[in-house]
């Protein structure tokens, strides 16, 4: 079976499009530079050591019905792929426990073979981490949670309740004060609004930076009068 991509609600087989072989599986570097110290062996590292985005290339065979040409596929390529600049979940069918987040930013060529047949590859710019798709689904948070990759987890929270309210998870610790009826911390984003998402709401949290779930197993507590809390957890890895 051929594969193929999910970018924006579309498929890349809705563009006529059947992936070819040689898909490069590019892995992030760090953010690190080295300096060689004289009078010491080797060099030392300097930077924070976080993670670099990536460039995916994944090559395509266009083949279009009789009733479309390679150029009208083209088109209709550039205002799927070229509609905005913003980063979307990208799903690869070879991957199909993971969900990544791409930016399609750069040109492509078509190799023209004939009217109706021709040659492609798109690039994407690509987040260095990806998400576990069983992480992306909204639940209602109980008295432990378990993160079972390696990588620190960056949130959704929708809790709802009244005042002052403090939602821990094993070491790591929300502090909210004055909240009206909910609120929505999104970790990942660096985003906190109301419960309907339309209004700013900043002034409610006492903890800053945005705390993350480590890896392991942790218990879940909570103060104040919290009535519900909804958790998309994100369990993301390294790509």
């Amino acid at each position: 079976m051929a594969h193929y991509l999910k970018f924006k609600n579309k498929s890349t087989k809705d563009f006529y499009l059947t992936m070819g072989k040689g898909v490069s599986f590019v892995s992030p570097s760090k953010d690190l530079e080295f300096e060689k110290i004289r009078g010491q062996d080797g060099a030392i590292a300097i930077g924070d050591g976080t993670l670099n985005n990536i460039k995916r290339d994944f090559p395509f065979k266009i083949e279009p019905p009789a009733s479309k040409n390679v150029g009208m596929v083209a088109t209709e390529m550039s205002n799927w792929l070229k509609e905005d600049n913003l980063w979307h979940e990208l799903e690869f069918s070879d991957d199909p426990l993971h969900v990544y987040k791409a930016i399609y930013v750069d040109e492509y060529n078509i190799e023209h073979i004939t009217g109706f047949y021709g040659k492609v590859v798109l690039s994407f710019e690509m987040k260095p981490y990806k998400f576990l798709k069983t992480g992306l689904t909204e639940s209602v948070l109980g008295t432990t949670i378990t993160n079972l990759t390696n990588r620190p987890s960056r949130p959704k929270f929708i809790i709802k309740g009244t005042g002052n309210m403090t939602l821990k998870i094993g070491p790591s610790t929300w502090e909210f004060k004055n909240v009206d009826g909910g609120i929505v911390i999104d970790t990942l984003l660096n985003v906190v609004t109301s419960l309907t998402g339309g209004v700013s709401a900043w002034d409610k949290i006492a903890t800053y930076p945005l705390p993350i779930i480590p890896p392991g197993t942790h218990t879940v507590t909570k103060t104040g009068t919290i009535t519900e809390i909804k958790i998309i957890p994100r369990w993301e890895v390294i790509v």
